[in-house]
């Protein structure tokens, strides 16, 4: 009779910590938390799933979870001089998950205007398009109209 008494006790106790816990206005991610909630669930069994029904086609972050733009590491840009493609670390400093390619106001290929030092902080918001497991990569398109949202620091 007492473990039913004490179950039912922390069971009232439990239930108004829960309802508060889950109506309670959840704090901002950072970029590096959102991509870690987004990576976790491509790299689980289901993620070809998950990129099909939530990521696939859709702007990323979009101020999901209050997250404006993605940031990482510039790893590696091809070609040198006018760069179409960048490959970015997020996670940490040095390994590569994700693959930008830019796209013009038509969605053509394009590239930018010079060259990018490896090393540079990158920021940006794009459409996913693909991605692998193993090794894990991400392959978003990158708008480059004139309300592009990538920005190149050090």
């Amino acid at each position: 009779m007492a473990m039913s008494t004490a179950a039912i006790l922390l069971f009232g106790l439990l239930v108004p910590a829960l309802t508060f816990a889950q109506t309670r206005k959840p704090l901002p991610l950072n970029s590096r938390e959102f991509w870690t909630i987004i990576k976790t669930a491509l790299t689980a069994p289901d993620g070809q799933d998950y990129f099909e029904n939530n990521l696939k086609g859709s702007m990323i972050p979009g101020g999901a979870g209050g997250v404006v733009l993605l940031t990482g590491t510039l790893l590696s840009a091809e070609p040198v001089a006018q760069p179409a493609v960048l490959i970015v670390a997020i996670s940490d400093a040095k390994t590569p998950e994700a693959t930008l390619r830019f796209k013009d106001s038509e969605w053509k290929d394009t590239h930018l205007n010079g060259p990018l030092m490896p090393g540079s902080m990158i920021q940006f918001e794009g459409v996913p398009v693909s991605f692998k497991k193993e090794p894990f990569m991400l392959t978003f398109e990158v708008s480059m109209t004139k309300r592009s949202r990538i920005r190149v620091g050090r």
